[in-house]
């Protein structure tokens, strides 16, 4: 059933009752009562559902629920009626609620509540099989950003990443899964992880849309739309490809899109807050905030795009905005501060653990760039990439849905001796042992920071054959001794 918007409550004409007297027909009002009460989301927000068009069985009475989710009807006839409501989100999927029995009584008001089907249910009639452990579905309509139509035969894909043990030590596996749009535009998709953040985009007529972050956190459903620019020229897999193709050599980024993007950036007390990155999820393409907090991007591919805003000190700050092709759009962000928590630190004997590391007898040499607890806690960071923000030949490269860190490094040309720009990717060790990502380790847990970048001058342990580049050393806190009872 199509979603009915109706503003207003339309009355229905209900025969009054008649009486006799003298032979003369006399009309008498009906008895009469009211109907208040709320359509309560079971489903997703758990919460009371604004914007439900409520019917009553019979008639022509329809009331849409406020944003409290609440509705009234009056001058109802006394008796047995039966309500009904609708929503778009369960209208588009083809899944009708069943009608309400409720009394009412003559002079009096009724109360009732209304909801959702339960999420077992729901799930259900979505998904086959039973859901496994940790799982939640993912819901939305996919429409054009310009004329808000839906799209059918759209694709919404969501992916995520999985760490498993391997000979090797920790493995990181790209998963993902797909779902494909109804004639309503909608999609419903299931076996998605519900206890870890998962990124989607949605794909319709080979225009694509940016990277959107979703956060089931522990639901099991969840409701993201998502907006595809069916006329911008670069909103297009190939044109990402191209991107990311260069983004990957090193080499510099420009973006053809037709939209733009422009704000200004605050910290939580007011402050503007020059040099914070602001970025796009999904797209290698990231400036940073003038002296006065302003950021702009321009060539921006239309259609839903995550702006993600980070600054040394505050927590990364995402937002999900519908650009229309060919336009422009204001959006200022606010950010929060990070209160970093120094964990204390036990000293055993006569030497602490950086002692026994050899930090302090490499920084006294002096053949690379050394951290150590004051300036780490001077660097109030939110992840252990943002703690390399200026240090000498470091470079944090957006690549669409997080920095990396890399060395910036020069290299001669073997025609013209002329002198390139060029990146490469560190090794990185925590504690001794190799890790694949360092934003795996918490800046709140870090001690001190050890950065090569001439693998040569690397401690000989970590001179490895696979560390052209250079080298990274990260030593973290001891744990806090357990107190004795």
């Amino acid at each position: 059933m199509s979603h009915r918007t109706v503003a207003l409550v339309m009355v229905a004409v209900l025969p009054a009752a008649v009486s006799w007297s003298d032979g003369v027909p006399v009309q008498s009002a009906p008895a009469s009562g009211s109907i208040q009460g709320i359509v309560f989301d079971s489903l997703v927000a758990s919460a009371p559902l604004p914007g439900a068009e409520v019917t009553i069985d019979g008639t022509e009475l329809a009331v849409l629920t406020d944003r409290n989710g609440r509705f009234r009807f009056d001058s109802l006839p006394a008796g047995r009626t039966a309500l009904r409501f609708y929503h778009a989100r369960l209208d588009s999927l083809g899944f009708g609620v069943a009608p309400v029995s409720v009394d009412v009584a003559e002079g009096k008001t009724t109360q009732t509540r209304l909801a959702t089907p339960s999420p077992a249910t729901f799930y259900a009639r979505l998904c086959a099989g039973a859901r496994p452990p940790s799982s939640g579905v993912l819901l939305g309509v996919v429409r054009d950003v310009d004329d808000r139509r839906p799209l059918p035969t759209a694709d919404v894909e969501v992916a995520w990443a999985e760490w498993t043990v391997g000979k090797s030590g920790m493995v990181r596996n790209e998963r993902r899964e797909h779902a494909t749009t109804n004639a309503n535009g909608a999609y419903a998709l299931c076996g998605v992880p519900a206890d870890v953040p998962v990124v989607a985009r949605a794909t319709s007529a080979g225009h694509i849309t940016g990277l959107v972050e979703i956060d089931f956190a522990q639901r099991i459903f969840n409701v993201r739309d998502f907006a595809v620019s069916l006329a911008d020229s670069d909103a297009t897999p190939a044109f990402l490809a191209r991107l990311d193709s260069l983004a990957a050599r090193g080499d510099s980024v420009a973006s053809r899109g037709s939209a733009s993007l422009r704000g200004v950036i605050r910290a939580s007390d007011g402050r503007v807050l020059p040099e914070a990155q602001a970025a796009l999820l999904g797209f290698p393409i990231s400036v940073r905030s003038n002296s006065d907090g302003i950021y702009t991007i321009t060539n921006v591919p239309a259609g839903s795009q995550t702006l993600e805003v980070r600054a040394l000190g505050y927590a990364p700050t995402r937002l999900t905005i519908d650009l229309a092709t060919g336009a422009g759009r204001t959006a200022d962000v606010t950010v929060t501060r990070v209160a970093q928590q120094l964990a204390t630190v036990a000293i055993v004997g006569k030497g602490s653990r950086l002692d026994n590391t050899g930090f302090e007898t490499r920084r006294k040499g002096g053949l690379g760039y050394y951290m150590g607890p004051e300036e780490l806690e001077r660097r109030v960071a939110f992840d252990a990439t943002q703690l390399f923000w200026g240090v000498p030949g470091t470079r944090l490269v957006w690549t669409g849905s997080r920095n990396v860190l890399v060395f910036a490094r020069s290299f001669m040309s073997g025609n013209s001796g002329g002198e390139y720009s060029d990146y490469c990717s560190p090794v990185v060790f925590v504690d001794g042992f190799e890790t694949p990502e360092i934003d795996d380790v918490r800046p709140p847990t870090i001690r001190a920071i050890e950065v090569y970048r001439n693998p040569q001058t690397a401690p000989p342990l970590y001179r490895t054959g696979h560390t052209p580049c250079g080298v990274i050393l990260i030593w973290t806190k001891p744990p806090e001794p357990k107190l004795k009872r």
